[in-house]
């Protein structure tokens, strides 16, 4: 993978993760405006789109990257829209689970080893 391809990846999450804090920040009983939440369902459909072509190992591993930045950061409002934004990705077929994901960087290294 090009380091083109992984900075694409990593601007299309960090736009994913901006637009989905719209949605998860509002209040319980509260609702964004029509044409605000149609632009914002346009605006993610546009980045999973750019994300599509990527490998399922790579996006968790971005956003793995991501996520600790906002941890360090201490924004935990960000972290956990990236943790639910995860769970979607996973779901979209788009991402691995964490556990298929541990799975694999385990063999990963056990192989890097045996070299």
């Amino acid at each position: 993978m090009s380091i083109y391809e992984d900075l694409k990846r990593a601007y299309a999450l960090k736009r994913l993760t901006n637009t989905f804090e719209g949605f998860v920040g509002l209040a319980p009983h509260e609702q964004l405006p029509a044409e605000q939440y149609a632009h914002n369902t346009r605006i993610m459909s546009h980045w999973l789109d750019q994300l599509r072509g990527n490998s399922p190992q790579d996006i968790p591993d971005t956003l793995f990257k991501q996520m600790t930045r906002s941890q360090r950061r201490g924004d935990a409002r960000r972290f956990n829209c990236q943790t639910v934004l995860l769970e979607l990705l996973v779901e979209s077929n788009l991402a691995l689970d964490l556990a298929t994901y541990s799975a694999f960087n385990c063999m990963e290294e056990a192989r890097q080893e045996g070299s």
